[in-house]
């Protein structure tokens, strides 16, 4: 009997672990996140004890498309909080920046772009006395012709199509600004949560433990009866 009320309450625990991963990963279901790549062409003379010109750079950013827009009667699209990470390498230098938004402009001109920005300072490592206060993907295209709505896109969109870039903005204590930045010329789905291995790493530790605990607790009151 013991054994099988061990069983029972394992295969409980089993069940209620799996039950809470399959409702992360529902939550989870709706983020996409997409990698752009290229190569920086611009360097500010101030920048350049870390950056070159043709440094190569890779940008994966996590985002919900289905953040609600903040200005649903403009032709510019602004979804607040839609990015749920931004992380960006450019050879040594790297950030990961917890959020941003997104905003979508299909007007005389069409605009899409990604943002983190923090007048005082994002969270990344300072060049010298520049502190990060910008990070940007911005697509553009001056035709008009590109995108079909202020929504956010689902799929990746053709960078050949836009004047796609990736830059970084940086200040120093005077407000005096150094920028790089460069062409991106790939963007592919990455897929979900590559950015964030460590949010699934905590969800799955939190069901192993919460399973391993229920064990414990009956092999306890077994060896008491």
């Amino acid at each position: 009997m013991r054994w099988t009320s061990r069983a029972t309450f394992l295969a409980g625990a089993i069940g209620l672990a799996l039950l809470v991963l399959t409702q992360a990963n529902e939550a989870s279901a709706e983020l996409l996140t997409w990698e752009f790549s290229g190569e920086l062409e611009f360097v500010d003379p101030s920048l350049e004890e870390t950056f070159s010109v043709a440094d190569p750079f890779v940008v994966f950013i996590t985002f919900d498309p289905n953040t609600p827009d903040d200005e649903p009667s403009s032709p510019s699209g602004v979804y607040s909080g839609a990015i749920n990470s931004f992380i960006a390498t450019v050879e040594g230098y790297s950030i990961s920046l917890p959020d941003g938004f997104i905003q979508v402009t299909n007007s005389s001109f069409d605009l899409f772009s990604f943002l983190a920005e923090d007048p005082n300072g994002l969270p990344a490592p300072p060049i010298g006395i520049f502190e990060l206060v910008l990070a940007a993907v911005q697509l553009q295209d001056p035709n008009a012709t590109a995108l079909d709505s202020d929504e956010i896109p689902l799929t990746p969109p053709d960078p050949s199509e836009f004047l796609a870039t990736f830059f970084l903005i940086f200040e120093d204590p005077n407000d005096n600004a150094a920028s790089a930045f460069g062409t991106i010329t790939s963007i592919t789905e990455a897929g979900l949560g590559v950015p964030t291995v460590s949010h699934w790493g905590v969800i799955i530790f939190a069901a192993l433990l919460l399973a391993s605990s229920i064990w414990m607790i009956q092999c306890r009151l077994c060896f008491r009866t």
